[in-house]
């Protein structure tokens, strides 16, 4: 008894890897932000003849397939995997287009296209030609206002054809693109389709029927796509000369399709203000010289869709620099000359001025010529820490801030390093005051604070 039930058991275990593994590995549609066409490679036509039975070799090949398409009353098309064969059976004379489509375990799909012609030689000529290479899978835009079908391109050098109304029909899937008022023009055979409805795609066949009663079906994918907006320069980004900054692209452009955009970096208004790469959706921007420049972007959407904007960059030098960090016995004040009165902000650099962090705020009077700030720790605000900061000031109507200026805050031990290299230069006797005043002398640091500084490390 045992025994039979571990067989069972392993039948069931057979039956799910047989049946459902097969349904777990068919190739997925992509419906999330529109359909993708996948990629699509269109090959010759077979000749079968009726009733008969042709192996074709496929070009396009992976784990699973799906005929998407083939007019079965023409021809009938399977896929033999074991000989890796598509197996064409004849069943009427005529012409039809098939299409294949193979999945590999990641979802991607390739399609395989070709014309499948079906003769009788006791009646040569009875079945009409399709050109396979005229219309492929395209994108709708909404602006877009129809698509021309030229019949006689479709369908060539076809002396059965009529090139009249009601020897042709064509339908689409969804109903969407009003087909029934399509324009008909029977001296230059064309076809023109217009969108009536929104939707996300629709299959549209074209079949054609000639003198002798024998058709030939042909289908193309319409999917509609929306093309990625750009929202505008926004704020201007603000940058240091001989810095990077990392700009967020998803800042400028949207995808009414939530589709992912891929972005082609075109340029710069300017020469010598910026250079620019792209990494990803990122945009990297490295100061060079003091300046304003514009980057021009394209923004694409892998459905036919693209868009170009602009980001538009500031470049600033560094114009002054203090040591920050806490000394013995000195308060450590950053003074900055200003030419306006009201409220300054010290705060850390920021790309853009609306994302600014509250910062050491000070006030100035009128007639005052600079403005002062504490830079070490000072009312249990802790010490600013080494980096790149703006003086902004606060517009007393509006708030917002303008950049005034950009300012360097270096390292205490940048201080320490230098002092302590001209001490070695001089006898490595320990830092004293000829070491001291040696520093204090070099044009840069003659300034009363970075005298009180230095002093303060004897």
């Amino acid at each position: 008894m045992f025994a039979r039930s571990s067989r069972t058991l392993w039948f069931v275990i057979l039956f799910l890897i047989v049946w459902i593994c097969p349904l777990m590995m068919m190739p997925k549609p992509v419906e999330a932000q529109g359909m993708l066409l996948p990629h699509t490679v269109i090959t010759d036509t077979r000749t079968v003849k009726l009733n008969d039975v042709l192996a074709v070799n496929p070009t396009v090949t992976g784990v699973t397939y799906a005929v998407t398409y083939a007019d079965p009353t023409i021809a009938t098309v399977d896929v033999d995997l074991k000989r890796q064969q598509y197996i064409v059976r004849g069943n009427k004379i005529g012409s039809t287009a098939v299409a294949i489509a193979w999945g590999d375990p990641s979802g991607r799909i390739q399609v395989e296209k070709f014309a499948v012609m079906v003769v009788d030689p006791t009646q040569p000529l009875a079945a009409s030609t399709i050109n396979m290479n005229y219309l492929s899978d395209y994108y709708f835009a909404p602006n877009q206002v129809s698509k021309l079908i030229d019949l006689k391109v479709l369908f060539p050098n076809d002396s059965t054809i009529e090139y009249r109304r009601n020897n042709f029909d064509i339908q689409d899937s969804s109903m969407a693109l009003g087909l029934a008022g399509s324009e008909f023009n029977g001296v230059d055979a064309y076809y023109v389709i217009k969108e009536q409805t929104k939707f996300t795609h629709t299959v549209v066949t074209i079949t054609a029927t000639n003198r002798l009663g024998n058709k030939a079906s042909y289908f193309f994918t319409v999917a509609m796509n929306t093309e990625p907006r750009y929202t505008g320069p926004g704020d201007v980004r603000h940058i240091v000369a001989g810095s990077s900054s990392s700009i967020p692209l998803a800042s400028f452009f949207v995808d009414p399709d939530q589709d992912s955009l891929t972005y082609t970096f075109l340029g710069t208004e300017n020469k010598g203000i910026v250079n620019a790469s792209l990494q990803g959706s990122e945009l990297i921007v490295q100061g060079i010289a003091t300046g304003t420049d514009k980057i021009k972007i394209k923004a694409d959407d892998g459905r036919g869709g693209s868009t170009i904007g602009e980001v538009s960059v500031e470049v600033h030098a560094v114009a002054d620099s203090e040591y920050t960090g806490q000394y013995k016995g000195v308060e450590n004040r950053l003074r900055i000359p200003v030419t306006s009165a009201g409220r300054y902000w010290l705060a850390p650099f920021e790309a853009v001025h609306s994302s600014v962090k509250s910062g050491r705020e000070a006030y100035v009077a009128a007639g005052q010529a600079d403005v002062t700030f504490r830079i070490d720790s000072v009312n249990q605000q802790p010490m600013l820490g080494p980096g790149h900061y703006g003086l902004y000031y606060v517009d007393p109507t509006s708030n917002r801030l303008s950049l005034v200026q950009v300012v360097e805050l270096l390292d205490k031990q940048v201080l320490i390093q230098q002092i302590t290299e001209i001490d070695q230069h001089n006898g490595a006797n320990g830092i004293d005051v000829a070491d001291i005043r040696r520093w204090i002398l070099r044009p840069e640091n003659n300034t009363f604070i970075r005298a009180k500084l230095a002093l303060s490390l004897l």
